[in-house]
């Protein structure tokens, strides 16, 4: 469960910054909800009258048909088919207006999610320097920036609609309860097992999102590459293979593609069925024991409207395995989201009174080679300086530093008596 929580996080970061799209969210959960009762209880006065139990008051679960009554007297109106049909028809019609507001505030917190999520990446591409830059195949970025940070997305809007399908899931529930406490036991407990039955997958699609990742990675790279060196892949003769390449590379993404996004479906398709199974066998056992058909029929149709609220919570946890592998991907492209969340504080560059300054500076390629080893130097301002040296005595390499387009595997670069590292990067260059 703990490797799910940086969903939790980055809802919580997101949500410092857009509180306001997230509250309408909230108010258009509760509006939904709300809605949703009150269509399923408008429709019992309408079948109390038309099984002919309208005037059996001395029945004992007739008491919310008599608050029905009450009601609409109050409102000046007869308690007749016409009248409930109306009130039937009214609150079908606020419902479907309440989830069309809900829906399209989720859409909107969705796509704002996903901004947050890619100027995280945009900013982190330019801030971590041209080595780690040119430390990633640009096909592999570009599939994060296209795919994977779409599954980040999906995964944390995902937070929020586990949330709101719970809420949903629970008023309905004991709206269920209230109106048929047997059907409505035996129905919960068979939607449980069902649950945790179907749970069981999660690992599956953690390995099947875990394979789409890197399908997809070896895909972008094989279209990408080969179309950013055009000239030598017709310079050598390589058209053919490049063609060839990118049509294997593409049938294997496609077939980890549509295995995940199919067991991802399947799993809450395969719960509504079985849910509504699950209703319908402890409706069976409600009418053997003899229960009111109008509180029955209200029940049934809550116990419905439950399950394909309950299986968004398990396509959402679906979302949650497929989006842990780009979670990774994108940690180790841009540096981990803690550190891209609560960014430093950084000075402005005002311009250059002294001097810069090299101190101890050693820069590596990689594990093996280093390019420049504890170079020290001062440059005074006004001064001019050369770097000598044949090719790739780490001559670009100090030019770079000093502009800080790379940064020093070891040492530190001073401006004047302030720290390269301490210097808002974008405010230095505009000075270069």
């Amino acid at each position: 469960m703990d490797k799910y929580l940086i969903f939790f996080k980055l809802l919580k970061s997101y949500y410092k910054l857009n509180k306001y799209p997230l509250l309408v969210y909230l108010l258009a959960l509760i509006f939904d909800t709300l809605a949703k009762m009150l269509s399923i209880v408008s429709i019992i006065p309408l079948v109390d009258l038309l099984s002919n139990f309208g005037n059996n008051v001395e029945n004992e679960n007739m008491g919310i048909i008599l608050k029905f009554k009450e009601i609409i007297e109050a409102l000046n109106f007869d308690y007749t088919i016409e009248t409930t049909i109306f009130i039937f028809i009214f609150a079908t019609f606020i419902s479907a207006l309440t989830e069309i507001f809900f829906y399209g505030t989720s859409r909107i917190n969705s796509y704002k999610i996903h901004y947050y999520i890619t100027s995280i990446a945009v900013r982190k591409f330019y801030d971590n320097g041209l080595k780690s830059i040119n430390s990633h195949p640009f096909g592999i970025i570009q599939n994060t920036f296209q795919k994977e940070i779409e599954n980040i997305t999906n995964g944390i809007f995902g937070v929020l609609n586990v949330f709101s399908s719970i809420v949903q899931a629970v008023f309905l529930l004991s709206l269920a309860f209230s109106l048929s406490y047997l059907m409505s036991t035996i129905a919960f407990l068979l939607m449980i097992a069902v649950f945790l039955i179907l749970s069981k997958l999660n690992p599956l699609i953690v390995k099947l999102g875990s394979n789409t990742t890197m399908s997809g990675n070896e895909l972008s790279s094989a279209l990408f590459d080969p179309l950013l060196n055009a000239k030598q892949v017709i310079s050598f003769g390589k058209i053919g293979w490049a063609h060839d390449n990118h049509a294997s590379k593409f049938k294997k993404h496609a077939y980890d593609s549509v295995l995940s996004q199919i067991t991802v479906f399947s799993i809450p398709v395969a719960y509504r069925s079985l849910g509504i199974v699950s209703v319908l066998i402890a409706l069976y056992f409600s009418i053997i024991y003899g229960e009111d058909p109008a509180l029955l029929v209200a029940g049934l149709i809550a116990l419905v409207k439950i399950t394909p609220i309950v299986s968004e919570i398990m396509s959402s946890i679906g979302q949650f395995g497929l989006a842990l592998p780009s979670i990774y991907q994108f940690e180790k492209i841009f540096d981990n989201f803690e550190s891209s969340v609560s960014v430093k504080k950084m000075k402005k560059y005002s311009g250059l009174n002294n001097f810069i300054k090299l101190s101890k500076i050693t820069y590596s390629h990689d594990s093996i080679r280093k390019s420049i080893v504890n170079v020290n130097l001062t440059i005074e301002k006004g001064s001019y300086i050369a770097f000598v040296g044949h090719s790739g005595s780490g001559k670009t390499t100090c030019v770079d530093i000093i502009l800080g387009l790379l940064k020093p595997s070891d040492g530190s670069v001073f401006i004047d008596n302030n720290m390269m590292r301490d210097i808002d990067s974008e405010s230095f260059l505009n000075n270069v």
